[in-house]
């Protein structure tokens, strides 16, 4: 009998995976950062984030973000593409971090 449950948990569990489209994220599994952008290549569709983590002992973290098709960047409100940023741009930006291990851009704005 256990062996049974454990099987149709697996099927089920399967299952739901297969249902869920690629992609498709939740609001608890993103994160935003307000920061600044420290490098855009082109070539390797990433973005470097920097922001200030703690005011007190003036310290800060840098992320490498991947850009993807699905990745959103705006600028004044209006679609831009990675081309038209450049690093030392203040921006918000929205992120998941994939089964990969990869930090995945959902969406960026310059303010």
């Amino acid at each position: 009998m256990r062996k049974f449950v454990k099987c149709l948990s697996a099927v089920l569990i399967l299952a739901a995976a297969c249902a869920m489209p690629s992609g498709a994220f939740s609001t608890n599994d993103y994160s935003t950062i307000n920061g600044t952008l420290t490098e855009v290549d082109q070539f390797d569709n990433t973005v470097d984030v920097r922001w200030l983590t703690d005011i007190t002992t003036n310290q800060y973290e840098e992320l490498t973000l991947k850009v993807t098709p699905e990745s959103k960047i705006f600028f004044n409100g209006e679609d831009i593409t990675l081309e038209d940023i450049d690093a030392g741009q203040p921006v918000t930006i929205e992120y998941y971090l994939n089964p990969k291990g990869e930090y995945i851009l959902i969406e960026m704005t310059a303010n």
